[in-house]
């Protein structure tokens, strides 16, 4: 059950975490995660966002070596060295199917409304679901000083599914990494220039006199989108639909 929160709490220290996540390429095999730890980032993921207290998805923690190995088979060869030295891969599946998100205990009233909020497809909607219990997972994660790192091409879903036991109810949208990073990025000097770069301009493009306006019928205002805001660094802002 969630907490009710009466008085704000930290923002700045949300900031932190949301501000110190990002992709880790290289971790230590030699060193691995907390079983507390572990437990405690699973636990939170349980609470992610979800339809109706839904939870169409379920999380398969492969931490054996061999469980491992055969992870890497099924991986893209871009991901096999991460999913080898990860200490801990969590594999995000995806329920594509109505009886593997119903239980003994849902009420009759969401039984009778899932149909509607799966919409025209079963798929795009559980891996929606499955992705905000992906983000909170990794936040949890860089929240306790681990690093993780989210990884969506395999070799297919049925390799997956062979190598970890699913079922074939299930599809699955990503893969998440976790451990300790090898070497620290900050140390190698990579990302930290060109991530506050990225801070300042999107900080620049939600400035007021930018041309930023949530106003209706106000015409070219700046927009967020993935990577360059439009609008920002010199680039013409789209206009208003």
């Amino acid at each position: 059950m969630a907490e009710v929160v009466d008085a704000p709490l930290d923002a700045a220290e949300f900031a932190r975490v949301v501000q110190a996540r990002y992709s880790c390429y290289t971790f230590d095999a030699h060193k691995g995660v907390d079983d507390e730890v572990l437990k405690q980032c699973l636990e939170l993921t349980r609470a992610a966002p979800r339809v109706k207290n839904t939870q169409p998805w379920t999380a398969v923690v492969v931490r054996s070596a061999e469980a491992r190995a055969k992870l890497v088979d099924a991986m893209d060869k871009i991901h096999r060295d991460k999913v080898a030295s990860a200490p801990v891969c969590i594999v995000f599946a995806a329920a594509m199917d109505e009886q593997s998100v119903l239980t003994k205990s849902t009420p009759d009233f969401l039984k009778a409304a899932l149909p509607g909020l799966m919409g025209n497809s079963a798929e795009a909607w559980a891996f929606k679901q499955t992705s905000f219990a992906a983000a909170v997972f990794m936040l949890a994660a860089t929240a306790h000083g681990l690093q993780t790192c989210a990884m969506e091409r395999f070799v297919s879903n049925h390799a997956v599914a062979q190598a970890v036991g699913l079922a074939p109810t299930f599809s699955v949208p990503l893969i998440v990494a976790v451990g300790h990073e090898a070497e620290r990025r900050a140390e190698r000097g990579e990302g930290a220039e060109f991530k506050a770069a990225v801070a300042r301009l999107y900080l620049d493009a939600a400035l007021p006199e930018q041309g930023y306006s949530t106003k209706p019928g106000v015409t070219n205002p700046v927009r967020l989108r993935g990577g360059t805001p439009a609008g920002a660094a010199g680039t013409p802002s789209p206009a208003a639909k």
